[in-house]
């Protein structure tokens, strides 16, 4: 189990007293569900913004993310070349 040591952490900037649980890709920044049904409206910070699941985020983050260092051994020496 992961303690945090500022649960602040998972409050929404915009609605301090709501949990993130989205991920908005244009702000790329996590979001509450108060943020989501904002995004419907126009003139709202997050209208039509790309919101998805947090899940969703992190598998896509994981998915684009660099190589962890020990897997960079597997890299040929002259891999620069290329």
């Amino acid at each position: 189990m992961v303690m945090l040591q500022d649960p602040e952490a998972l409050s929404c900037l915009d609605h301090r007293n709501e949990t993130v649980a989205y991920y908005c890709g244009d702000c790329e920044r996590c979001v509450c569900v108060l943020c989501t049904l904002d995004s419907a409206q126009p003139g709202q910070p997050h209208h039509r913004h790309d919101i998805i699941d947090f899940n969703a985020a992190v598998a896509r983050y994981l998915h684009c993310a660099p190589p962890k260092k020990q897997d960079t051994k597997l890299l040929p020496d002259n891999f620069a070349e290329y």
